[in-house]
């Protein structure tokens, strides 16, 4: 009897290559790691004025109370937020996953990405999977909580995608 944790990817030629799936605890971890990289750059560009004028002087108050009252006095900061959030992950997250099979988060947890062939996902693949996350991220989630679910521990948008994260050897 196989592993739950183990799934099969076929290449071509019929061959199968068995893999670890990353376990759900490191993908979270990773995903954290990502998401504290990503606010760190749109927060210093956010802090910067780049793109949007400045209400209150950041060395009078401090660079928190200064991003506090940004979002509280100025319609567009949270629009803005997200822009630069966007703007930020999305190339970033593709152009990681495609040349080191996975974003910084991943490759320090050492988990992969992979297609079904076992190997890393095109640029267009890696940018088409970035796309759907975001997406199904904005749906309350809904990509992530399918992996509490999925028997392949894949997220929705993984499932969509055609793709898996697996553990490194």
């Amino acid at each position: 009897m196989r592993n739950p944790l183990e799934t099969e990817m076929r290449p071509s030629l019929n061959q199968e290559l068995v893999v670890r799936v990353s376990p759900v605890w490191r993908r979270c971890a990773a995903l954290l790691i990502d998401f504290l990289v990503i606010c760190i750059c749109a927060a210093c560009l956010w802090v910067s004025g780049t793109g949007f004028p400045s209400a209150i002087p950041v060395a009078q108050y401090g660079v928190l109370d200064h991003l506090v009252s940004i979002l509280l006095h100025q319609s567009r900061a949270l629009g803005l937020g997200i822009g630069y959030t966007l703007l930020i992950m999305l190339p970033l997250h593709s152009v990681f996953q495609a040349r080191l099979g996975g974003t910084l988060g991943e490759t320090l947890l050492r988990v992969k990405l992979v297609v079904r062939s076992g190997r890393p996902p095109t640029l267009m693949h890696a940018l088409l999977r970035s796309v759907t996350q975001v997406i199904l991220s904005a749906l309350l989630g809904l990509g992530l909580l399918w992996l509490l679910v999925d028997p392949s521990r894949q997220t929705l948008g993984d499932r969509l995608c055609g793709t898996w994260l697996i553990c490194r050897t």
